[in-house]
């Protein structure tokens, strides 16, 4: 198996902390795209919102509560998205 790691910390004794995700929001910007593809795949409206399990965040579109908020704010800013009380509409075509 190969990839890409990106270089999280580095500690005082020299050893470095390797995470597989972007750093930052760098890690946002892939994870809109799948967000996104997720929507249009199902019709543009997913029963998720910020207040959904972090076990059903992470199983269904393989990220973090945290990342998929920060996210869903980024896709809520640029007005992709809407969000109700029943989950996630899509407003236009990315």
């Amino acid at each position: 198996m190969s990839g890409r790691g990106y270089v999280k910390t580095v500690r005082p004794d020299g050893k470095i902390d390797v995470t597989l995700q972007r750093p930052g929001y760098g890690k946002v910007e892939s994870s809109a795209d799948k967000l996104l593809a997720k929507l249009t795949a199902n019709n543009g409206f997913l029963p998720f919102t910020d207040k959904s399990s972090p076990e059903d965040i992470a199983r269904v579109f393989e990220m973090s509560k945290k990342t998929f908020k920060m996210t869903l704010g980024g896709l809520y800013k640029q007005r992709l998205v809407r969000i109700e009380e029943d989950g996630i509409y899509l407003t236009k075509k990315p």
